[in-house]
């Protein structure tokens, strides 16, 4: 009787070390999917920037974000259109202040 439950026990918690396995590998992936697509994304920006011009802000990051979309599809990876939102402002204010003259 008490070989069984041994038995069990290390069944089950060979089950849950290949699930905690696969869970981190996945997690892992993700985490790169998403970076991939971070690091896109600082080419899209200034790749609007040239199409667009200084003006028409809102035609830039609808577009920057039709292809962050496309991208996050490509990859399997939600899109959450604020948070992308966010993330393309933030580099938009990066890359203007860098822009600007230094005094």
């Amino acid at each position: 009787m008490f070989e069984k439950i041994e038995t069990i026990v290390a069944i089950v918690v060979a089950g849950l070390s290949i699930i905690s396995a696969l869970w981190a590998f996945f997690k892992n992936l993700k985490g790169k999917k998403l970076a991939d697509v971070k690091n896109l994304v600082k080419n899209i920006v200034k790749n609007a920037e040239s199409m667009y011009g200084a003006t028409k802000g809102e035609q830039k990051l609808s577009h920057s974000l039709k292809l962050v979309e496309e991208l996050c599809k490509d990859r399997g990876l939600s899109f959450d259109s604020e948070y992308w939102t966010q993330e393309i402002e933030s580099l938009v204010a990066i890359l203007n202040h860098n822009k600007a003259p230094k005094q």
